[in-house]
């Protein structure tokens, strides 16, 4: 079972940007888990917007997808990588350092 304290233990689920960018290049989906206002201001193009809530939590994609979850300094990613797997979602990665580690590395962005 995968659990906080199994997550922090091994930590395989966890990527970088340039990682989570390979994975995208795969056929990964970035889920990026962010209030709507946040993710219209900048996001990582071809992502999709699922703000990570109190509620329910699901995506638009099958759970058989790998899933790449982002948000502005990875703490929120790594909480729907969590809640995410509870739901049967069994190809989870969240991006370390969130959209802040992505734009130090210098990977594009799209701002609207």
């Amino acid at each position: 079972m995968l659990t906080l304290q199994t997550m922090t233990e091994d930590d395989s689920h966890i990527v970088s940007p340039q990682e989570a960018l390979q994975l995208a290049r795969q056929g990964a989906q970035f889920i990026d888990v962010r209030t709507s206002a946040e993710f219209s201001s900048a996001h990582i193009q071809g992502s999709i917007n699922v703000a990570l809530g109190l509620g329910a939590f699901a995506l638009p994609v099958d759970r058989s997808t790998q899933v790449v979850t982002v948000c502005a300094f990875g703490r929120r990613s790594f909480i729907a990588l969590l809640r995410l797997r509870a739901q049967g979602y069994a190809h989870v990665k969240s991006m370390r350092g969130g959209l802040a580690a992505w734009k130090a590395c210098g990977l594009p962005m799209r701002i609207d």
